[in-house]
């Protein structure tokens, strides 16, 4: 009996060390998943980090080129015009006024891009004030101030990565038509119609000028046209629909 007692309690024994050892195992096992669960789910945030980070990385270099392109577009533009105030100013035409006209428009350039385009960084810009700001720049350019401006609609904000192309877009409409569209019109004016229809944005400008003649609509269209295509369609993913009958009249729809 004894014997049998023995054989008993060393089985209950071995049994109940089994019993500790698959309980260590478990525990072992609970502690080592939820060690590599941690890493996995640190990983995968790392790695969503890094994806955000690279995308907004991205999103600052598109933003960045097309700050670059827009400043030199305008740089050119710009000091083509003052190129014209200097050799008028070598001819001995009014050089007083030639040199204030350039002089301004130096200063107007520094402005605008200091506080309009580079200053705003990667924050939204409130469309109204962004339209004013280009309006009063243009037309101290163009040494045009009877040109009244209009905007219809109520205000809202663009997005930072549509803001840059959108401005340049709309500074090139009015510069083209501060320059060419109001010679002999009388009360020349500059209408905005904006409006926010959930993500969708429509900008319909029109100036009461000139307009452009059948005749030349082509050579416009070929030229005049190719950048305004290019932000709207290109970089804006829009859709921008013209009519030059009686004056200009542009309409885009884009997301914001």
């Amino acid at each position: 009996k004894e014997e049998k007692i023995k054989q008993s309690e060393k089985l209950i024994t071995i049994k109940e060390n089994e019993k500790r050892w698959l309980y260590f195992g478990i525990f072992l096992l609970a502690i080592v998943t939820g060690l590599i669960s941690f890493l996995l789910n640190r990983t995968r945030m790392q790695r969503n980090k890094l994806n955000q980070l690279n995308n907004d990385l991205a999103i600052q270099n598109r933003s960045v080129n097309s700050l670059v392109g827009m400043m030199k577009h305008e740089t050119s533009r710009q000091f083509g015009n003052i190129n014209t105030y200097l050799n008028n100013i070598l001819k001995v035409d009014n050089p007083k006024k030639n040199v204030s006209k350039a002089l301004m428009k130096i200063e107007a350039y520094k402005i605008l891009y200091q506080n309009l385009f580079i200053s705003s960084g990667m924050a939204s810009i409130s469309l109204k004030n962004s339209i004013q700001d280009l309006f009063e720049y243009n037309c101290n350019v163009a040494d045009n101030a009877l040109v009244k401006l209009n905007i219809i609609g109520n205000d809202f904000h663009i997005s930072h990565d549509k803001k840059e192309y959108l401005l340049h877009y709309i500074n090139e409409l009015m510069a083209n038509s501060l320059e060419h569209a109001f010679e002999q019109i009388e009360n020349p004016s500059i209408n905005f119609e904006i409006e926010k229809i959930g993500e969708e944005i429509r900008i319909i400008y029109k100036d009461n000028g000139i307009g452009i003649a059948m005749d030349k609509q082509n050579i416009v269209i070929d030229k005049g046209l190719q950048n305004l295509l290019g932000y709207a369609i290109n970089n804006l993913q829009g859709k921008l629909l013209t009519d030059f009958k009686n004056g200009v009249m542009y309409n885009l729809t884009f997301k914001n």
